[in-house]
């Protein structure tokens, strides 16, 4: 009993000491304006495609923190860095109007992520692999899931990409967070 009560009092000093960082850094009021900001298209295409909210605050953070004219190094566009070519197959398989100008409208892009999510989430079995597909591509997952070295029993257990490695698990973190505010 005693053992269980000491764990209680660690495990509540450590969510204090985290809570008491997040709030002192700004990084709560990052969140919060993040999740003020899209609330209104998140509600929306979370419900129509069956996507959870915290997921997709979490990944617009991870991505843009929320920067609407954010364009990565490798071209991916808006709230949600969606490459111009998977925006165009998901309209397409969707039969949505496109142009690439549509990524930097915040509802749209924010459409169009939570449609990719929506579809990783009927072609992979967990979370993580999703967010790898989601960052590495699907095809990516598909081969570590294949491979023994990165699966166990269709479950990654390893991702060969640092970077994606640490998009799996800051998304997985953040989810956490926008859950509890």
């Amino acid at each position: 009993m005693r053992k269980i009560i000491i764990r209680i009092i660690v495990l509540a000093l450590c969510v204090a000491l985290i809570a008491a960082t997040i709030v002192a850094g700004g990084f709560y009021g990052r969140l919060t304006d993040c999740k003020g900001r899209f609330a209104q298209s998140v509600e929306k295409w979370c419900e129509h495609y069956g996507v959870e909210k915290e997921l997709v605050y979490a990944v617009i953070y991870a991505e843009s923190g929320g920067d609407v004219s954010a364009v990565s190094r490798a071209g991916a566009i808006g709230v949600m860095q969606l490459m111009p070519d998977t925006a165009r197959w998901l309209a397409e398989r969707e039969k949505l109007e496109y142009s690439v100008a549509m990524l930097t409208d915040p509802d749209s892009n924010i459409r169009f992520g939570c449609t990719l999510l929506a579809y990783l989430q009927t072609r992979f079995d967990s979370l993580e692999s999703v967010l790898a597909a989601y960052n590495a591509g699907p095809l990516n997952v598909d081969k570590w899931l294949a491979d023994p070295r990165y699966s166990k029993d269709g479950v990654l257990t390893a991702i060969p990409y640092p970077e994606t490695e640490g998009y799996v698990k800051k998304v997985c973190f953040l989810k956490k967070i926008y859950k509890i505010i």
